[in-house]
């Protein structure tokens, strides 16, 4: 009787430090939980100061500079002490520590106004392999009357859920219901459209990945050679894959990210600069996003 009273007082005892021991590792982990996300919390609030701090100075930089109206030069930005690599076509460059890509919307694809040429050479550029008919749907969901282009669809070719406009769309979402759109040709697409913008593309403001497309590889290589950075403005009159010559001078809309990352805490902010025409300053910004942002790969 004895033995087995000690063996029952030794499980209980086992039992009792399993479940000390257990409650001791949760309240632990807890605890280092809590310090991380204070720690977090911490290089958020810093990332964000960062961002808005930065977000200030650019502001204050265009409306008080000549740099929005005339354009980025080696010159321009060493006198500003800004850094060598920005620009207006959408690269990514630092600024104290800080992600900006600042991108003129006269390098993207416009829908006021419409130019069907533009979209047509843009998206073949691309290898679209449906570009013919994207074009035509849009130009039928655009135009006021019932004709149907050689490659496009009124409402009677659409299911029943889709009314189209025949008018402008009132958003950029709304060319994803063309009847030939598919998911990847909207991912494509989508960064590369503006509501309101030049017509046809503007190719000093082309993104990079876009210069092949608009300009063919010869041209494209040349404007790369143009932007590593020269003595000269480095916005210049370009010919255009649509056949119009490229404008020298930035337009009145930016569209600007900002991205700070502290720790393992990032932010950003998106938003559009607008400002009068013939104008320095900036009058009101708009489309703004902020909030949390995906770390990069490591």
């Amino acid at each position: 009787m004895v033995v087995k009273q000690r063996g029952v007082a030794l499980i209980l005892v086992l039992l009792f430090s399993a479940v000390l021991t257990t409650v001791i590792v949760v309240n632990r982990y807890k605890m280092q939980l809590t310090l991380a996300i204070g720690y977090d919390s911490k290089n958020y609030v810093l990332a964000k100061s960062l961002v808005m701090s930065k977000r200030s100075e650019l502001q204050f930089l265009l409306a008080t500079s000549d740099l929005w109206f005339n354009g980025v030069s080696s010159q321009t930005l060493s006198s500003l002490a800004l850094p060598a690599d920005l620009n207006f076509w959408g690269a990514a460059f630092l600024w104290d520590d800080v992600s900006v890509s600042i991108k003129d919307t006269s390098g993207l694809l416009s829908l006021i106004p419409y130019e069907s040429e533009a979209w047509r050479a843009m998206l073949k550029g691309l290898q679209i392999g449906h570009a013919d008919k994207l074009v035509d749907e849009l130009s039928d969901w655009i135009d006021p009357d019932d004709f149907i282009h050689l490659n496009g669809a009124e409402q009677q070719d659409y299911p029943a859920e889709v009314s189209v406009r025949n008018g402008l769309p009132q958003t950029i979402d709304e060319v994803q219901q063309l009847l030939s759109m598919d998911e990847d040709t909207w991912r494509k697409l989508h960064p590369i459209i503006t509501y309101i913008g030049p017509g046809f593309p503007q190719a000093p403001f082309l993104s990079d990945h876009l210069l092949e497309a608009w300009l063919g590889n010869e041209r494209a290589s040349q404007t790369r050679e143009r932007r590593k950075g020269s003595s000269e403005n480095i916005i210049g009159n370009y010919e255009s894959g649509g056949g119009s010559i490229g404008g020298q001078y930035p337009s009145n809309r930016l569209m600007v990210q900002i991205k700070a990352t502290v720790g393992n805490s990032s932010y950003q902010e998106s938003f559009t600069l607008v400002r009068g025409l013939s104008t320095r300053e900036f009058l009101y910004t708009t489309e703004v996003k902020a909030g949390f942002a995906e770390l990069e790969q490591q």
